[in-house]
């Protein structure tokens, strides 16, 4: 038992090659489409996503490095988020090619954060819900007694939840480089959490969100229940742990913003009509 728990649990400077060879991971790159299905991926013509990626792909990347955007954007839903990036991107050419400061990945865990809010803002959902940032996921294995905590940079939520003082994460987002060592335990605890709260669930596909400086990527599991029952049991995993992932997605570029703004509109309407 200890050897799958230990690996799930471990810190993440001690992840290792090893840890993704235990838990029998692979990844793949998949399609928008893939990720959330097409049910809920708004297609071209879409109104409510075409309103959105329109005011969203609006300024180019000359509009960040002149200064433009400061005059054209000002009324933008997602002038928080410009206002994010053109200082990031001035960070970026100062840095000549080297890595940028902390300043700058700090910046862009913002960045993430007001693209949520706005997005959840501006997209017609029937569910409550509510992005936390710097929160913590507690939780409690009960098959195997073993309680610990996640620290992901945000965890979306249902405000349902919260007021009946659930923690049942619907995604988390970090501003991590190193999928091993942060999205596999928070895709991993996501579905541990929800079976426990609803056993009746034969698979759950959680999701997590990357940012690097400007980039964005969508990862997500299809998990089958016998996967975490194994894995908290300590019983040899018979399945694999496949994580899909979207491409990575650059604010900087404004087809790139259209993009990411249609997934995260599938995502959120994917997250609506679930339900667990």
């Amino acid at each position: 038992m200890s050897s799958y728990l230990g690996t799930l649990f471990a810190k993440p400077h001690k992840w290792a090659a090893l840890h993704r060879d235990l838990l029998r991971v692979k990844e793949d790159q998949v399609s928008s489409e893939r990720l959330v299905g097409s049910t809920y991926l708004p297609q071209d013509g879409d109104q409510e996503f075409e309103a959105i990626a329109a005011d969203f792909a609006k300024p180019t990347r000359e509009d960040f490095l002149d200064g433009t955007i400061l005059f054209n954007c000002r009324e933008s839903h997602f002038w928080s988020v410009f206002d994010m990036l053109r200082p990031m991107m001035r960070l970026e050419e100062e840095a000549e090619g080297d890595q940028p400061d902390s300043q700058y990945f700090r910046m862009s865990k913002y960045t993430m954060g007001y693209l949520i809010n706005v997005l959840l803002a501006q997209v017609h959902l029937n569910t409550g819900f509510v992005l936390l940032r710097d929160s913590k996921i507690s939780f409690h294995i009960h098959s195997c007694g073993v309680k610990g905590t996640l620290k992901p940079a945000g965890v979306l939520s249902r405000c349902s939840d919260l007021r009946n003082k659930i923690t049942l994460p619907l995604a988390t987002f970090s501003k991590n480089k190193d999928t091993i060592c942060h999205e596999i335990p928070q895709i991993l605890i996501q579905a541990v959490l929800m079976f426990q709260q609803n056993p009746t669930l034969k698979t759950y596909q959680p999701f997590a969100l990357r940012v690097d400086g400007t980039k964005i990527q969508l990862s997500s599991a299809p998990i089958p229940q016998t996967y975490i029952q194994d894995l908290s049991r300590g019983s040899p995993l018979t399945g694999e742990l496949t994580i899909l992932h979207s491409v990575a997605y650059d604010l900087r570029n404004p087809e790139e913003r259209r993009e990411i703004s249609r997934l995260l509109v599938g995502l959120l309407r994917r997250l609506d009509a679930a339900n667990f």
